[in-house]
């Protein structure tokens, strides 16, 4: 992976999940990982739980001796968008492994989570998510995968990402406005000239609230 100017980290402090899996299996010939999904959301999320057993006892029991979970976000990251089951996957492994005592000298985490941490904060300070309550956030993270889910130009969404984002005042309402915009946005109807006045017009009625309440 290309080192990012942002990163401060040094990478080399973190064991990647390969190694920990090839350790594990070395100290327990008998023993496995099991992986589960728990949930892939409609809008792209998806949750994973990994099981480790040391022997055949503990797998017939199930008994694990660690348990780890990971999440990865299909729409986020250059990997999630054709192998966000598989990065889920390894994450919850390299947790479950790290909960047990596999290579946690330095740290529980692992090289994988670390560097898709570092993906998420550098794609949450491009999209001007990073300092946003959670709930908007998450909201506000709806409205971009609607219009990706539509096909939407990134054009399009850049400018209705801009028109949301605003000054960083956002408030629900205002998404809910930005949202009825790719609501009414159809490729094969709707002209982007249309979608682009229609958010010219939101936005308009914005600057004319704002002042109305100064």
């Amino acid at each position: 992976m290309a080192q990012r100017k942002e990163n401060k980290k040094d990478l080399s402090n973190y064991a990647e999940v390969k190694d920990r899996i090839r350790i594990f299996y070395a100290k327990y010939p008998d023993g496995r990982i099991i992986t589960e999904l728990l949930e892939w959301r409609d809008d792209g999320v998806i949750v994973m739980r990994a099981k480790v057993f040391r022997n055949l006892e503990e797998q017939l029991a199930d008994c694990p001796i660690a348990i780890g979970h990971a999440y990865e976000d299909e729409n986020q990251g250059y990997v999630n968008k054709t192998s966000a089951l598989e990065n889920c996957e390894t994450s919850a492994v390299g947790r479950a492994l790290a909960l047990s005592g596999i290579s946690i000298e330095k740290s529980i985490a692992s090289l994988q989570e670390i560097e898709a941490a570092i993906e998420r904060a550098e794609q949450m300070e491009k999209d001007g998510t990073m300092n946003m309550p959670v709930q908007l956030r998450r909201r506000y993270g709806m409205l971009l995968k609607a219009g990706q889910r539509k096909g939407m130009d990134q054009t399009l969404l850049y400018k209705l990402a801009t028109f949301v984002r605003g000054d960083g005042e956002m408030t629900e309402e205002v998404i809910d406005r930005a949202m009825k915009v790719v609501e009414k946005y159809d490729p094969k109807m709707t002209a982007p000239e249309e979608v682009i006045r229609e958010i010219n017009q939101i936005a308009k009625l914005r600057r004319e609230q704002k002042k109305e309440g100064a």
